[in-house]
């Protein structure tokens, strides 16, 4: 089996690098240029305040996600994983017949059209360390959910 989840979740991290790092570029400029334009200016210190704010949000945001990229990057140079352990791609079969796919990671980021569980999340602890076809047992709100691990990727 190979890891073409993996794979297609580090295509578009890449490309989100990359879109982030554009757009960080230009709210970075953005601030220098406010910093320069108000220099002496006392009441524009709220938007020299405000403009690098959002420069070091953005330069937040892509060093987390080049972090996330990198992380990516050292889970495909392993084998396939045996049990779950970040990063990897899992499928269920919950008892009601009900299916769930998504991505084991120990943070979840902000990649559009993916769906992530945290390890520190209650399924993600339900589930850490299980084989596949090994059952668990999901306990939300003092209700149990059963299931069983489909596949690991």
């Amino acid at each position: 089996m190979t890891r073409n989840k993996l794979n297609e979740l580090l295509n578009k991290v890449e490309r989100e690098v990359e879109e982030i790092k554009v757009r960080t570029e230009k709210v970075v400029g953005a601030a220098n240029e406010i910093a320069r334009s108000s220099y002496n200016s006392p009441s524009q210190s709220g938007d020299r305040y405000h403009s690098q704010s959002q420069a070091d949000l953005a330069k937040s945001s892509l060093i987390n996600m080049q972090d996330f990229q990198q992380m990516l990057k050292q889970s495909l140079e392993r084998d396939l994983p045996e049990s779950i352990a970040p990063i990897c791609y899992v499928e269920l079969i919950f008892n009601d017949g009900e299916t769930s796919s998504f991505f084991y990671v120990e943070e979840s980021p902000s990649v559009i059209s993916f769906k992530f569980v945290s390890s520190s999340s209650p399924l993600g602890l339900a589930i850490i360390g299980k084989r596949i076809s090994e059952e668990f047992e999901l306990m939300l709100e003092n209700k149990s959910r059963k299931g069983i691990i489909s596949s690991i990727e």
